[in-house]
């Protein structure tokens, strides 16, 4: 199976690559779970000093995946979802 997200380090700048370009990188459950595992392992990597979030082949994001249904539904997705990359968002002080 595909990872859905990519998590790269190099040179002080840690990029998370969104892996569904078939789907223009649309989100799923399982894709934004490993955004929330991939920006945490950057956040505990002291040779990160700043992550770059893109998406393969071209593509960002071309937002929620209407095809599939997210885990428990969508109520679900939105709250665990957006929730818990939230605090990402946000710089964090030293």
């Amino acid at each position: 199976m595909t990872e859905l997200v990519r998590v790269i380090v190099e040179n002080g700048i840690g990029e998370l690559v969104l892996n569904r370009p078939q789907q223009r990188n649309s989100l799923i459950g399982p894709l934004v779970w490993e955004m929330q595992s991939g920006l945490e392992k950057l956040e505990k990597d002291e040779g990160c000093n700043s992550i770059v979030i893109r998406g393969e082949q071209g593509y960002f994001c071309a937002g929620l995946d209407l095809k599939t249904r997210p885990l428990t539904g969508e109520a679900g997705f939105r709250m665990t979802g957006r929730n818990s990359i939230k605090r990402f968002l946000y710089p964090i002080n030293p």
